[in-house]
């Protein structure tokens, strides 16, 4: 289950509901990529948890998960800066995959301060990083002055969004501007060109786009002709005024696999589907049925995988060997040939 921009607008909108004037009076790191918050309010008490295991995302379970006896350092870390501070805001940035939880708390000095939690939940990019005016204090997952990483994730650096996280939002613009946009790249492909400019793109997303417009996504922006131009841009437009207000989710199953959008799709209504009033109903509904890896349970399977593989390739090797020995007495009998062939034409 991947989980995109445009979902992941609406499960903003109901944490930030869920979660509102909240106090954190508990956190826990489960594991190397996860982290629960005990979150009370005039709602009574939440249970946030934030994962990048296999699906990243966050969600409010129904119930406390197991928590590690011995707290890590992150976690002691985590309970000194960001305990008994209140929820402030939660707000998605230009329709991307990134969340940011401000946190209003005292600091030592008796002094009213807002630390920001940066969930980005990008893939095996995915992090959660703890600021304070601008500057890292912690992450989840901590990156070096490298050639691979993208960026420096670790305490004193300062801040940086993820690449790409200028996309703009394609909802905020007419049919009209965005059909202006279209006069530049018109070499790439029409998927390629929204993927490239736009937040909230996704497979489903430009699917129904395509399937809307009755254009296809593969061809050059530079081919088609001003109508289809302005038609695949209305149908962004009036995709966007779907969005308006929603909540909830519908869940279809294609193939066997589960797909989550806040709307009904009409390129997937062939298959069945169900809905949910909220989605952390559905995620909490996931988290209990799929019981995603962890963190270490995902290092540990990519190990076993290789283990297998290793000893595949050593039995393969081990049978080519055992079928060359079936033709060892061949061999021999072409050497005693040889070796009696020798002695008669020997004077």
């Amino acid at each position: 289950m991947n989980l995109d921009g445009i979902t992941l607008h609406c499960i903003t909108n109901e944490l930030a509901d869920i979660l509102k004037g909240g106090q954190i009076s508990k956190i826990y790191q489960l594991d190397a990529r996860s982290l629960y918050f005990r979150i009370f309010n005039d709602a009574g008490i939440h249970h946030l948890v934030i994962t990048l295991d296999d699906s990243p995302r966050l969600y409010i379970a129904e119930t406390m998960p197991p928590t590690p006896d011995v707290p890590t350092g992150l976690c002691m870390f985590l309970r000194k800066y960001y305990e008994n501070g209140r929820i402030a805001a939660i707000a998605q940035l230009h329709l991307d995959r990134l969340i940011d939880i401000d946190i209003d708390v005292l600091d030592m000095s008796g002094r009213l301060v807002t630390r920001k939690i940066h969930v980005e939940l990008m893939g095996k990019y995915s992090n959660v990083i703890f600021t304070e005016d601008g500057t890292i204090i912690e992450a989840l997952i901590k990156t070096g002055k490298n050639k691979q990483a993208l960026r420096t994730i670790a305490p004193h650096e300062p801040y940086a969004f993820p690449p790409n996280f200028m996309r703009m939002d394609p909802f905020s613009f007419s049919a009209q501007e965005l059909a202006e946009m279209m006069t530049t790249g018109t070499d790439e492909p029409l998927k390629t060109w929204m993927l490239k400019r736009f937040n909230g793109m996704s497979t489903v997303v430009l699917n129904e786009l395509a399937f809307d417009s009755g254009l296809s996504v593969t061809t050059p922006v530079g081919e088609l002709s001003p109508a289809d131009r302005f038609t695949w841009c209305r149908t962004v437009e009036e995709f966007g005024k779907r969005l308006a207000n929603i909540s909830g989710a519908y869940v279809y199953t294609v193939k066997g696999k589960e797909v989550i959008f806040p709307l009904e799709l009409h390129s997937l209504s062939q298959y069945p589907r169900r809905h949910f009033k909220l989605i952390e109903t559905y995620l909490s509904e996931y988290q209990a049925t799929h019981r995603s890896l962890n963190g270490e349970q995902e290092q540990l399977q990519k190990k076993v995988a290789k283990l297998i593989e290793k000893q595949k390739r050593k039995i393969k090797r081990i049978a080519a060997e055992m079928k060359e020995t079936k033709k060892m007495d061949t061999y021999k009998l072409y050497g005693d040939l040889l070796m009696i062939c020798l002695r008669k034409a020997r004077p």
